[in-house]
Formats: structure tokens, sequence, C-alpha cells
């Protein structure tokens, strides 16, 4: 997990046009723990999908990501008869992900953005 944090944190640093650092770019970071021992993080847990997100986003996707982008993935809703509906999922997701209070709503609506009404990615 730490070695996740250290690369989304050296490709988070974003230099806004006037250069001045966009701080609020590492906010996603915030809560996520850098504890050597754990193995790897939550799958469930909004915060640590921001964060995984994130990385998949700007191209730095670790392996110790491969849960939570999976049970991002697995949120879905159908129509009837079983038909993929990306407008409820996309709803599911923004519910699943605002569940992270430390999340920047920017980064937040990329990832929606992006993914939110995907069927697989």
């Amino acid at each position: 997990m730490k070695t996740i944090l250290t690369a989304l944190i050296l490709s988070a640093t974003l230099v806004t046009s006037s250069g001045a650092l966009a701080a609020t770019a590492l906010a996603p970071f915030e809560g996520v723990s850098s504890d050597p021992g754990e193995e790897s993080p939550d799958s469930g847990d909004p915060c640590v999908a921001v964060t995984c997100l994130y990385g998949q986003m700007t191209g730095n996707s670790q392996n110790e990501c491969n849960a939570a982008v999976k049970a991002f993935k697995s949120i879905k809703a159908t129509k009837k008869h079983g038909i993929f509906d990306p407008t409820k999922t996309l709803k599911k997701r923004t519910n699943f992900l605002n569940g992270c209070p430390s999340a920047d709503p920017d980064i937040v609506k990329q990832i929606l953005k992006k993914f939110g009404k995907l069927k697989s990615f």
C-alpha cells in the first residue's frame, strides 16, 4: 500500500496555470494507511476505491488495487430482464464513492466521468 501511496502522490503533484501547487489533488489520500504490514487494501472502503481508481486514471495502477477496482466494477444496475443500465449504475457508483468524506469532490467527478457508466473497463 505504501508503494501505491508514494506513486500516486508523485503523480498528483499538479501545478496550476498560475504555477501554484494544486493541494486538492492530494485529498483522496487522506486516511489511507501506509502501513507496510498491510498486504491489501479493504476493497469495500470507498476511500481506497477513490485512491486506486485515481491511480488507474492517471496511469499509476498497482496490483494491490485489483480488489478495490474489482469491487467498484461489480457495482452495476440493470433494467428489466437483466439489461445493463448505465444511468442507474452511475448513480449507485456515485453513492458508493461519496461514502468517502475525505475525497476531493472534483477527483470523484473525474473518476465517475471516466468509469461511472462503463459496464467493464
